[in-house]
């Protein structure tokens, strides 16, 4: 599960990673430090992601 903590620490890596919450929510972060909310779902048999932002995390 997302928390606080969980979503202001994770330091930038070589390769951006993803933060899931357990379920279809995750906060990307990318090797410059940047992070952007995420959904993801499957429509059609196909997976999708959705970006929920603009917001600094």
């Amino acid at each position: 599960m997302l928390s606080d903590k969980n979503i202001k620490n994770p330091a930038p890596a070589e390769k951006s990673f993803k933060v899931f919450d357990g379920g279809v929510l995750y906060i990307k972060v990318y090797p410059n430090g940047s992070k952007i909310w995420r959904l993801q779902s499957t429509e059609g048999g196909k997976e999708t992601r959705k970006s929920l932002g603009p917001w600094h995390i």
